[in-house]
């Protein structure tokens, strides 16, 4: 029997071999031109967030705040988490860059890493 390595990827996240990358950057190709031809603007947000962002947005009753958040601790003693979902950091950088003053309505897209502490259902990532 084949023995487990000892450094595995953590729970919820996975690695992309070089041999899917194309199949990522497919996606990510499509999505781009459907999106640049219906006029939305991509924007990235942080991939670490205050963590009172998410437990704001969210709730702190569900799932994804009480369970399936990467947190950690700054230096400073700030709580910060690994992005669960897009949506709580979309609305902060509409709200922190007056993106309100801009012309409405204002498409947005995005498209990145989100970390979650769970196991994926088979064939999803």
């Amino acid at each position: 029997m084949a023995k487990k390595p000892k450094f595995q990827s953590p729970t919820g996240m996975h690695d992309i071999l070089p041999e899917n990358q194309k199949y990522y950057q497919r996606i990510y190709d499509v999505v781009s031109n459907i999106a640049d031809f219906y006029g939305f603007g991509k924007i990235d947000t942080p991939i670490v967030e205050e963590a009172e962002l998410f437990s704001k947005a969210i709730g702190l009753a569900t799932d994804i705040v009480k369970k399936q958040m990467y947190t950690l601790k700054t230096k400073r003693g700030d709580l910060l988490a690994l992005r669960p979902e897009g949506t709580a950091p979309i609305v902060r950088a509409y709200i922190q860059n007056g993106m309100q003053n801009r012309p409405q309505p204002l498409k947005l897209w995005y498209f990145g890493p989100f970390f979650r502490y769970e196991r994926p259902q088979a064939e999803r990532y």
